[in-house]
């Protein structure tokens, strides 16, 4: 008998996960030309995360708002065409950066369930720049809440991650993100598949939100959904409006200081990062400035303006008035 063997890709988030599991959807069938199999209907695996059994509680927002008797028939229906799928071809692909945690009994759950099918686990993952991903992860997380996380409370655990799943796993490939490079790409190299012929590798990210869209999310939660911050309520609006940009925003960049404040707080996993996996995020830069005075913050979560900057202030107005002036013209023609 053959031996069976499974590639998760576990993201780390902010690392392109979404194209690449876009891709490898639309192209199914050119990998079992090759003998690869990406299971089930949907374009990623986000609900492999129920095989965790995480309580309610540390669910990630987007299972939050689905009543749980559909959530619960759903998932049965999901985990039945999974299964299915691996019991094609040998070598399976799965992809959701939903588990990309460091709950050893949660790790264990999944490694468990996928244990009764595969003899082989493989774990791919992408890893960021500690900084950028803060700054990329806090322009997804005002989408859906009024606040951000302080930089001073803020931990990107990759070490703890890449220690709990390795040592469940069979093997760990970590592999540093490029936002200038085609990380599905590299992930075909690594687990050894021909893209050649594949459709839409050249399929790009959503680029970033403005800081103007950043203190428009953060005015709508904090004004009207400040209760429920775990929930995703204004999800369609607020969605809406991140597709809405103009030529008169900029760019989220960091106040002076913020980003020493996260260096130094992931120096150390960084050290272990290169040393380990040959992925080196140690600067120079910080490294001499550790001296620096550290600003300070208090509690977990802060605001937009006390990590970003704002530029200019009548910029923020005027692109308030411009979404107000779009909804209201699409009001009017909706009345004539």
């Amino acid at each position: 008998m053959s031996k069976k063997t499974l590639n998760l890709h576990i993201g780390s988030p902010k690392t392109g996960s979404t194209s690449i599991q876009e891709i490898f959807a639309k192209n199914r069938q050119n990998l079992r030309y090759q003998g690869f199999n990406y299971p089930g209907k949907n374009l990623d695996h986000h609900f492999l995360y129920f095989a965790s059994k995480a309580p309610r509680e540390s669910w990630p927002r987007h299972f939050k708002g689905i009543e749980e008797s559909k959530l619960r028939a759903y998932l049965i229906k999901y985990f039945k065409e999974l299964e299915e799928g691996f019991q094609h071809e040998e070598k399976i692909i799965i992809s959701t950066e939903y588990i990309f945690f460091s709950d050893k009994e949660m790790v264990e759950n999944i490694i468990s369930y996928l244990r009764r099918f595969f003899d082989e686990i493989k774990i791919f993952c992408f890893l960021r720049e500690p900084i950028n991903y803060y700054k990329s992860s806090q322009q997804q997380l005002i989408k859906g809440q009024s606040y951000i996380k302080s930089p001073a409370t803020f931990c990107y655990d990759f070490k703890k991650v890449l220690k709990i799943w390795g040592e469940l796993a069979d093997d760990v490939v970590a592999l540093d993100f490029d936002k200038n490079d085609n990380s599905f790409l590299r992930l075909c190299n690594k687990m050894r598949i021909d893209p050649k012929g594949f459709r839409h590798v050249d399929h790009r990210t959503k680029s970033s939100v403005s800081i103007e869209q950043m203190l428009l999310f953060e005015k709508i939660y904090k004004n009207i959904y400040l209760k429920y911050d775990d929930q995703l309520s204004g999800k369609l609006h607020v969605k809406t409006i991140a597709q809405i940009n103009t030529n008169h925003t900029n760019k989220p960049e960091l106040n002076s200081g913020v980003d020493s404040i996260i260096y130094r707080n992931h120096r150390e996993d960084l050290l272990w990062l290169k040393n380990i996996y040959g992925i080196n995020y140690i600067n120079q830069k910080y490294e001499d400035n550790s001296s620096e005075k550290i600003l300070s913050f208090d509690g977990d979560k802060t605001t937009v303006r006390d990590v970003f900057k704002v530029p200019n202030e009548q910029l923020v107005e005027k692109y308030e008035a411009h979404i107000i002036d779009l909804l209201l013209k699409k009001l009017v023609r909706q009345a004539s």
